[in-house]
C-alpha cells in the first residue's frame, strides 16, 4: 500500500497495515502541516484551515488534529 502524497487518514494506517507492506509517500510539506496542526490544537489555538474539504490534504490535516 502507498499513502499518497497529500497524506492519509489514521484509520486507514491503523485498519490496512497489518496485513500489507506500507509505503508513506506523504509530503514532507504536508507532514509538516499536519505536525503543526496537532501541535498548535494541543497548545489550545483555535487553527483555520483554508481549502477545500473534500481535498485530500484538508481531510487529512483535520484527521490528524483531531487524534
Amino acid at each position: 500500500m502507498i499513502y499518497s502524497a497529500h497524506g492519509f487518514l489514521p484509520k486507514c494506517a491503523s485498519e490496512q497495515a497489518a496485513e500489507l507492506r506500507v509505503i508513506d509517500a506523504t509530503c514532507p510539506l504536508v507532514t509538516k502541516v499536519h505536525v503543526e496542526a496537532v501541535k498548535f490544537a494541543k497548545e489550545g489555538y483555535s487553527l483555520i484551515l483554508i481549502g477545500h474539504r473534500d481535498h485530500d490534504e484538508v481531510i487529512g490535516t483535520l484527521a490528524k488534529r483531531r487524534r
